[in-house]
């Protein structure tokens, strides 16, 4: 939504998604449209399709799908391919029914559009029709809070899962040291393991944040750790951990110093030693020790968190991924 809202400020742009129910509204420049679709299995909202979109898809010029392996982007693969249209995919991780994982439809689209390199590296397709765009951050909504403000604790935000590695982070924490752990949990008993592990330390949980209630947590944070892992405390492998780290730009652009893992596309958001630190993976004691010094030091981490939201400004706004979409269709 927010790329489509970036993209309306230059371009003939509507956003069209598919839902439960029918529903067309205005935001600004961006024409919303939403459609009824039938879910093809279970209640999944990423397997819902509709024959009604083929319209919209129709009168495009161009075609950007947010999402590979689901059936409304087979059919704006198929349908492009039929019309001749630009039809440019976005793969997000995840995906739903798809005949894209029987038959090779990503042939069908003119590029790839990539929110990173590690994507880009992950993804499978032809290197010819791969180019990465980052992915970005509302810089109004996220943003420094006044000046001299007292930043104390730490703070994680994702959803609470075994391969976002919060368990080593609850065994790096200081006794001493306050940690807020935001998000949604999505296994009980992976959580109950967790507040077995915060026994005796200053571990908050909070399962459910309001946007401005986590904007205010991001800017009285003293630092944000995201420290996720290919390989869980259980022995589960899990091959693509973090497409971007959306999160940690999040961090950055409200001025927090950032901690993250070698994992993933986050070596590519954090640098080291400039906007924060990347530390090895299922490594209690770097986190532990990287966590210490950022609160041992507050003038260098106040700097880092200048730089990161100097390097957000830079690479990572709405706008200019916006900016290397077009540059992407214009090239296709």
């Amino acid at each position: 939504m927010a790329l489509a809202q970036a993209m309306a400020e230059r371009v003939s742009t509507e956003f069209v998604s598919l839902a439960e129910r029918d529903r067309s509204y205005q935001m600004n420049a961006l024409p919303i449209r939403v459609v009824r679709g039938h879910p093809i299995t279970g209640g999944d909202p990423l397997g819902r399709i509709s024959l009604r979109v083929i319209p919209v898809l129709a009168r495009a010029h161009v075609i950007h799908c947010h999402q590979f392996t689901t059936p409304v982007t087979d059919l704006a693969l198929l349908l492009g391919a039929l019309l001749r249209k630009k039809v440019f995919v976005t793969p997000l991780g995840g995906g739903s029914l798809s005949l894209s994982y029987h038959v090779n439809l990503g042939r069908l689209a003119r590029a790839f559009l990539h929110i990173s390199e590690y994507s880009r590296t992950v993804c499978g397709q032809p290197a010819r029709r791969n180019e990465v765009i980052y992915g970005g951050v509302d810089t109004r909504r996220f943003s420094p809070g006044p000046r001299g403000g007292r930043r104390e604790g730490v703070l994680f935000v994702g959803r609470i899962l075994p391969h976002k590695g919060v368990d080593y982070l609850v065994e790096a924490m200081p006794a001493h040291v306050t940690l807020r752990v935001v998000g949604p949990p999505y296994s009980a008993a992976y959580l109950g393991d967790l507040r077995h592990l915060a026994e005796g330390k200053c571990v908050r949980f909070i399962l459910s944040a309001e946007d401005d209630e986590l904007v205010s947590l991001y800017r009285r944070s003293a630092v944000l750790v995201l420290p996720s892992v290919y390989l869980t405390r259980y022995g589960q492998w899990t091959a693509v951990p973090e497409l971007l780290g959306q999160t940690l730009l999040e961090a950055m652009a409200c001025g927090t110093p950032v901690l993250c893992t070698d994992v993933g596309a986050m070596p590519e958001v954090v640098k080291d030693g400039i906007t924060g630190f990347v530390v090895p993976p299922n490594d209690p004691a770097a986190l532990r020790d990287r966590i210490e010094w950022l609160l041992s030091h507050p003038k260098q981490a106040e700097e880092m968190g200048r730089a990161g939201r100097r390097l957000v400004l830079e690479r990572f706004t709405w706008g200019k991924v916006a900016e290397r979409c077009l540059q992407a269709y214009r090239g296709a």
